[in-house]
C-alpha cells in the first residue's frame, strides 16, 4: 500500500487460523510465502502520531540521565571511581532492560481488556520511569542514585515491551522505513533537547531529573488518547497469562529463523561497539584537559554536533531504508563510517577535531537506527500475535551489550591506568574495530522476496500533510 488510509485503526482480521498454523510449526518459522503471514495493518495516521508523541517524552525522560545527569552527578559523588560507577550504572540499567523487556513484551502480546494490548504497558511504564527519576533527583549518594537507575530501567522495560510493537501494529510495511526514520529523528531531537536542558540544570539535581518525568507523563497521556489499540477478545487462547506465556518471551531457536538471527547478532555487535563511545565527557576532561567550568558549554556544543550529525544520518538512513534488498550493504557502509569516526576520535588532540569525530559517529548512529529497524521488520518471524515477543527479543540485542559494554569499559580503563594502554583513547579504537565487525555480520542476511515491495513501479508516493513531520498541503516521498 503506497498511501495512508483515512481509517484511524487497524483493520479487523480473523487471527485464529494463522495462530493455529504458527503453533503447529513451533511458532518460530520465518515467513516463506506471503500467505503465511497475517495481512499487513492499514497505516493509521493517529497511530503514527501516537508513536511520535510517545517518543518525545520517552526520549526526553530516559536520555537525560545517561547524557548529562549520571556522568556529572556521579563525578561529584565519586570523583575517584567515576568511570567504574558510571559503568556500573549503565550496566545495571541494561541488565534490568535485558531481563524485563522480554517479559513485558510477552505480557503485551497477551493483554486483554478495554484499554487494548499496548496502552497498559505504555501507561504503567511511564509511572515507573517517573518514580525512578524522582529517586535519582533526590539521591544523596551513589548507591541511591544507582537504585533509582534500576527502577527507571524497569519502567523503561515495561514501556518498551508495548512501544516496540507499535510500528508493526500500526504501519503497513511500505511505510515502516519512513515512520522509523521519523521515529528515530524524534527520539534524537528529544534526547538533544534533554541534553541542552540538562546542561543548564547542573546545579539543580531534582529539577534535572524530574523535568523529563513530567514531560513523559504528558506525552504518554496524549499518545494513549490518540492510539487506536487492538483490543483482544476475552477468553482468547493467547490471552492467558500463565508462567509459560511469560517464558515464551525468552524462548527462541536461532536456527529456526536464520535471517532474524543474523540481524540480531549484527545489532548486538554494533551496539556493543558504540557503547564504548559513551564516555565522551570523561574523554574531554581527562584527555583534552577540559575544566569543570568549561564543561557546560562544551556539553552544549557536543549536543549540537550530535544533533546535526544524527539528524543528517537519520534522514539519510530513513530515505534509504525502504530499499529493502540493499539494507545489508547499507549496514556495512554505516559500519565503515563508525570505524572512521572512532579512529579519528582516538587520535584527537583538540576539541575541534574531537567534535568532528563525534559528528561522524553521530551520523553513523542516526543512519543505523532506521536502516537496522527496517531490516528487522523485513525478516521478522512469527505472526502478529507474536510481534511484541519478537520485538522484545531483538531489543535484547541492544540491551545486552549495554549491560556488558560499560563493565568492559571500566576494566579497560583500570588496565590502562596500570599499563598505559591509552586511557579513553583506546575506547574509540575498540569502537572502530567492533562496529566494523558488526557490519560484516549482515553479509549473511537474505531479505525474503515477499518483503521487498516497490510500490507503484517505483513512482513517488504522495501522502497527506497530516503525517507528522511534513509541511505544506502535500509532500512527495520517493519509494524504493
Amino acid at each position: 500500500m503506497n498511501s495512508l488510509e483515512s481509517g484511524d485503526g487497524i483493520s479487523p482480521r480473523d487471527e485464529a487460523p494463522l495462530e493455529a498454523a504458527a503453533e503447529a510449526a513451533g511458532r518460530e518459522a520465518e515467513p516463506s510465502d506471503p500467505e503465511s503471514r497475517e495481512p499487513a495493518p492499514v497505516t493509521s495516521r493517529r497511530g503514527v502520531a501516537a508513536i511520535l508523541v510517545a517518543t518525545i517524552g520517552f526520549g526526553f525522560a530516559t536520555l537525560m540521565p545517561p547524557l548529562v545527569g549520571l556522568p556529572v552527578f556521579i563525578e561529584r559523588l565519586d570523583p575517584t571511581g567515576k568511570a567504574g560507577s558510571l559503568g556500573l550504572a549503565f550496566g545495571l540499567a541494561a541488565i534490568a532492560l535485558l531481563i524485563f523487556t522480554p517479559i513485558f513484551g510477552a505480557l503485551s502480546d497477551h493483554t486483554s481488556g478495554p484499554l487494548g494490548m499496548r496502552r497498559p504497558g505504555l501507561i504503567g511504564g511511564t509511572l515507573v520511569v517517573c518514580a525512578g527519576l524522582l529517586v535519582q533527583g533526590l539521591a544523596p549518594s551513589t548507591g541511591l542514585l544507582l537504585f533509582g537507575v534500576v527502577i527507571m530501567s524497569i519502567g523503561q522495560a515495561t514501556f518498551v515491551g508495548s512501544y516496540a510493537a507499535l510500528v508493526p501494529d500500526q504501519v503497513t510495511p511500505t511505510w515502516r522505513g519512513r515512520v522509523l526514520g521519523l521515529q528515530s529523528l524524534t527520539y534524537v531531537l528529544a534526547g538533544v533537547s534533554a541534553a541542552f536542558a540538562g546542561a543548564r540544570l547542573l546545579d539543580h539535581q531534582l529539577a534535572l531529573f524530574a523535568v523529563g518525568g513530567l514531560i513523559m507523563l504528558v506525552t504518554t497521556a496524549v499518545a494513549a488518547v490518540l492510539l487506536r489499540d487492538h483490543v483482544m477478545e476475552q477468553g482468547a487462547e493467547h490471552d492467558r497469562l500463565a508462567l509459560g506465556s511469560l517464558l515464551d518471551g525468552f524462548r527462541y531457536n536461532p536456527k529456526s529463523a536464520p535471517n532474524f538471527s543474523w540481524v540480531w547478532l549484527s545489532r548486538f555487535v554494533m551496539t556493543l561497539g558504540y557503547t564504548f563511545g559513551g564516555f565522551s565527557i570523561y574523554f574531554m576532561t581527562d584527555e583534552l584537559g577540559v575544566t569543570e567550568a568549561e564543561l557546560p558549554a562544551l556539553i552544549s556544543l557536543s549536543v549540537l554536533v550530535n544533533l546535526l550529525g544524527t539528524v543528517a544520518g537519520t534522514l539519510f538512513g530513513g530515505f534509504l531504508s525502504d530499499r529493502l534488498s540493499r539494507l545489508p550493504k547499507l549496514v556495512i557502509f554505516v559500519s565503515l563510517i563508525f570505524a572512521a569516526g572512532g579512529l579519528f576520535a582516538a587520535s584527537s588532540s583538540s576539541i575541534p577535531t574531537f567534535m568532528i569525530a563525534l559528528g561522524a559517529i553521530a551520523f553513523a548512529t542516526g543512519s543505523f537506527l532506521p536502516i537496522d529497524g527496517a531490516l528487522v521488520m523485513a525478516v521478522l518471524p512469527g505472526t502478529r500475535a507474536e510481534t511484541g515477543r519478537y520485538m522484545s527479543i531483538i531489543a535484547i540485542a541492544g540491551d545486552l551489550p549495554r549491560a556488558v559494554g560499560p563493565l568492559v569499559v571500566s576494566g579497560i580503563i583500570a588496565l590502562s591506568a596500570v599499563f598505559s594502554l591509552g586511557g579513553y583513547r583506546l575506547l574509540y579504537v575498540v569502537l572502530a574495530i567492533i562496529t566494523l565487525a558488526g557490519g560484516i555480520v549482515v553479509r549473511n542476511v537474505r531479505i525474503p522476496s515477499e518483503a521487498v515491495e516497490t510500490g507503484d513501479g517505483g513512482a513517488p508516493a504522495r501522502v497527506s500533510s497530516e503525517l507528522p513531520g511534513l509541511s505544506g498541503a502535500e509532500a512527495t516521498l520517493p519509494i524504493a
